[in-house]
């Protein structure tokens, strides 16, 4: 029952598809009233059954080879060239090399084999055949590589998912391991300096009560160590709450992709050395850039370039858009007052310029001072 539900799951509808060419052959078998047309009729019935335990074994090179001689077989029977088309595709997705080989060579001489028992020995080869011929020729040459070369493109784009979600693990787990390390180095240290402080107090109020103002001194710098190991969590949370460039920039590709825009971008490398402070504004507005380009640009591409110089951090927003005029645009908007805000109050700026070719945002952060 699972192999069944394998073979006839909707996303397979179109296997069931090229099963309807059999219509030909069994046409020209009817009616089985002689022993050849029975012989042809149980031979169909076969390659049905091998046509689907071909799939159910995902291209099992022993079936498709079965295939392949039950394909000369009927070809010649029913005088039936189109045949090779059921192995055609189906021999690119082959997982072996080696296998792939032997079966697209056996797959091109099934096809000699039916053409020339056809010409040479039936002889009922007409002149307007050579057409077609020529058509199943083609298909048989080049559809088992144009399926390998989809199976091998499949096969590397999920290597290159797979090594993604591998990195994704590593960075929360790096990210884990630093969070460890920075709870240890601070607060680990506090909490040992309020236990110890915490017990002297106790010892003072047993040997001698009436030293409360040393008690009390002990008292104040634990509450001051508390507020102090306080405001750090605070601070803690508030920077694994704000957005890296890295994070912005993989939900921004994903809605790029939606709306068929493609990202590129250059130095992003250097990005993971910047301080936290200022990918929290680029990303920021990095991201309500893109909102704009995706409303309103109708671009095919966004590109984007981070610099980063002695006196300051940059980042480059260009998508090839319809652009839009500066002056007479509302700011609001487009959200790019938002954007002003931002920048300016940490003494950054943005610089946007637009016309039929595109737009072009920069956007520009000091090295020092205001951040």
């Amino acid at each position: 029952m699972d192999n069944f539900k394998k073979i006839f799951n909707l996303s397979n509808w179109y296997l069931g598809i090229w099963l309807l060419f059999l219509l030909f052959p069994l046409t020209a078998a009817w009616p089985f009233n002689s022993p050849i047309k029975f012989v042809g009729l149980c031979l169909i019935i076969l390659f049905i059954f091998d046509y689907y335990e071909v799939y159910v074994s995902s291209r099992s090179a022993v079936w498709l080879l079965l295939e392949i001689l039950l394909v000369v077989a009927i070809g010649i029977l029913n005088m039936a060239p189109y045949m090779i088309m059921f192995p055609a595709w189906q021999i690119g997705f082959v997982r072996s090399k080696r296998w792939f080989g032997t079966l697209y060579a056996s797959h091109l001489l099934s096809y000699f084999v039916i053409v020339a028992y056809i010409l040479f020995v039936h002889k009922t080869f007409a002149a307007e055949d050579w057409e077609m011929t020529i058509i199943y020729g083609l298909i048989a040459c080049l559809a088992p590589l144009a399926s390998r070369s989809i199976k091998e493109h499949q096969e590397e784009s999920t290597q290159i998912s797979q090594s993604n979600q591998r990195l994704t693990r590593q960075v929360k787990q790096d990210e884990r391991e630093r969070i460890a390390r920075d709870l240890h180095d601070t607060l680990g240290q506090s909490f040992s300096m309020i236990s110890i402080k915490t017990d002297f107090a106790k010892k003072i109020l047993l040997k001698d009560p009436e030293k409360l103002d040393l008690v009390n001194q002990q008292l104040n710098e634990i509450a001051d160590t508390s507020r102090h190991d306080l405001q750090l969590v605070r601070d803690i949370v508030a920077d694994l709450r704000s957005e890296t460039l890295s994070s912005v920039l993989i939900n921004a590709s994903e809605n790029l992709k939606t709306a068929h825009i493609r990202l590129l971008t250059q130095n992003e490398a250097q990005t993971s050395d910047w301080p936290a402070s200022v990918q929290h504004v680029f990303a920021a507005c990095f991201a309500e850039t893109v909102t704009n380009i995706i409303r309103h640009s109708k671009a095919t591409r966004c590109l984007v370039d981070f610099e980063r110089a002695d006196q300051h951090y940059r980042v480059k927003i260009f998508d090839d858009g319809v652009g839009f005029n500066t002056t007479a645009t509302r700011l609001t908007a487009h959200g790019l007052v938002g954007i002003h805000e931002r920048l300016v109050k940490v003494g950054g700026q943005a610089d946007i310029q637009s016309d039929k070719r595109g737009t072009n945002v920069v956007l520009t952060l000091p090295s020092q001072g205001a951040l």
